[in-house]
């Protein structure tokens, strides 16, 4: 049996922890027994155990099947040529009212995309603080200078923007990721997030004069299917070490019919139907 710590002998690609026993005490297996983390509940009547799984695996796993259905969503949504409004747009193109449905669906499974996969960068984040701190963790702050936070405390009170950019590279010894592409996409994949975890009135429709300011739910119909789920994979791969967690490379998400063909397209077509339906 390999001790390849990629090795798919080793179970689930979603678990926690993984690696090779090869003895118990002061004993030695002839062969080497995978091992991972045991999650257990118990009281006073009964014990419940399973293997644990990584948060940040079940979040983009997660978001990587919104991505998929999403993508399978798309070519079901018809545009058709509108009226445009008053201005300088020369060519209108809308969503049929027949075909909102599509859209919502299409729209949902964006958002749960573009949430999880955030979800998924502040779980590692979270875990490495919890798993690597040996002490206080050391925040400094601009008004009130150095503060040492309990690593719990510091899990529950720091944005997530602190612990990628600060927090996390200094406890893994890796460089951070500010100022980098990677820090570009980390606050794309955060400003989608937040508008769809907070929805204000302008992120659902907007009024003269800032039609041309995109909403929230523009932004998620425009995006590629897999568009936050592959930010979330680039900025964990940027803050992890050499040797990447395991589940970061789960098999099941490589896609073998590439990226969304994406809207343009449909919307070239569109300005070539016949105008039905809206």
């Amino acid at each position: 049996m390999t001790t390849d710590p990629y090795s798919p002998e080793l179970g689930d690609w979603r678990l926690s922890f993984t690696g090779w026993a090869t003895g118990s005490g002061n004993e030695t297996w002839d062969k080497p027994l995978p091992v991972s983390l045991t999650s257990v509940y118990r009281d006073g009547v009964k014990q419940f155990s399973f293997q644990a799984p990584s948060p940040s695996a079940l979040q983009l796993d997660f978001a990587w099947s919104c991505g998929q259905r999403a993508e399978a969503i798309r070519p079901r949504i018809h545009l058709a040529n509108a009226e445009p409004l008053p201005g300088r747009a020369r060519i209108a193109v809308a969503v049929p009212d027949s075909y909102s449905s599509e859209l919502y669906d299409c729209l949902q499974e964006m958002m749960g995309s573009a949430f999880f996969s955030f979800a998924a960068i502040e779980s590692y984040c979270n875990q490495v603080i919890a798993e690597r701190s040996k002490g206080p963790i050391e925040v400094r702050r601009k008004k009130n200078g150095v503060e040492h936070l309990p690593a719990s405390v510091a899990v529950e009170r720091l944005s997530t923007d602190s612990k990628l950019k600060d927090i996390v590279p200094k406890l893994l010894g890796t460089p951070s990721i500010s100022g980098r592409k990677e820090w570009q996409l980390f606050l794309s994949l955060k400003h989608a997030r937040d508008g769809v975890t907070h929805f204000k009135r302008h992120d659902v429709a907007r009024s003269y004069p800032v039609l041309h300011e995109p909403t929230a739910l523009f932004r998620l119909y425009r995006a590629n299917s897999f568009e936050f789920f592959d930010a979330a994979i680039a900025v964990l791969s940027a803050i992890m070490p050499t040797q990447k967690e395991r589940w970061l490379l789960n098999p099941r998400w490589n896609r073998t019919n590439g990226p969304s063909t994406g809207n343009k397209t449909q919307q070239r077509k569109a300005t070539r139907e016949p105008r039905s339906g809206a």
